[in-house]
């Protein structure tokens, strides 16, 4: 339900820039924590699945450190919109909007992938975007706030041969950010350690495996 609504207003607000602007300010701090969390550089080659009509948080990265971005949806009418707002904002050449499946699309060039929380099926797309992934890939996911799982398809906490953190969300509809990383040379079998990412602050995230 939540997913949808989500849709439903980003297809509408993409068409008043201002308004846009706006949605876009609440994953100001999100994606903050983010960057943090995946130590995201301006080297780095950033997919974001499941963007929508408004991807924000490709905007964000961008803006935050000049990384550039490619940006899929699977729905043609989100990823027209995003196109067309996306060369009003003048951020065409930085963030590159493409009609893709996060379940099948081919990850092996990407150094940083993020999962946004309305994308589904959210299991599927994790296990497709870490399978492909070249070794030492950072994938992000979100995981839906306390009371808001039923609404979602929860991230997985865990998987076998890749290594997560946490960073913790203050926001409604997130309760927390979740890193993977991909494993050089893990076999089926293997259980990825612990990674501890710190931020600006020196604050380490919590680890969850």
């Amino acid at each position: 339900m939540i997913p949808k609504f989500t849709r439903c207003l980003e297809k509408t607000l993409c068409h008043f820039p201002r308004m846009a602007k706006l949605c876009m300010n609440y994953y100001n701090n999100i994606v903050k924590e983010e960057i943090n969390l995946a130590q995201i550089k301006s080297e780095d080659h950033v997919l974001f699945i499941g963007g929508g009509a408004i991807p924000s948080t490709a905007y964000r990265i961008h803006q935050y450190t000049g990384a550039k971005i490619d940006v899929i949806d699977k729905d043609r009418c989100a990823v027209k919109l995003a196109k067309k707002l996306t060369g009003l904002l003048g951020l065409e050449e930085s963030v590159k909007v493409f009609e893709a499946d996060g379940k099948t699309i081919d990850t092996r060039k990407y150094s940083v992938i993020l999962v946004a929380l309305q994308a589904c099926p959210h299991r599927d797309i994790l296990e497709n975007a870490l399978g492909k992934a070249a070794p030492n890939t950072r994938v992000v996911t979100r995981c839906p706030a306390h009371g808001l799982q039923a609404f979602y398809e929860s991230a997985p906490r865990d998987s076998r041969c890749y290594t997560n953190v946490q960073a913790m969300q203050g926001s409604p509809t997130m309760e927390a950010s979740l890193l993977f990383i991909k494993n050089e040379g893990s076999g089926v079998d293997e259980k990825g350690h612990p990674v501890i990412c710190r931020d600006s602050l020196d604050r380490a995230y919590r680890p969850v495996c």
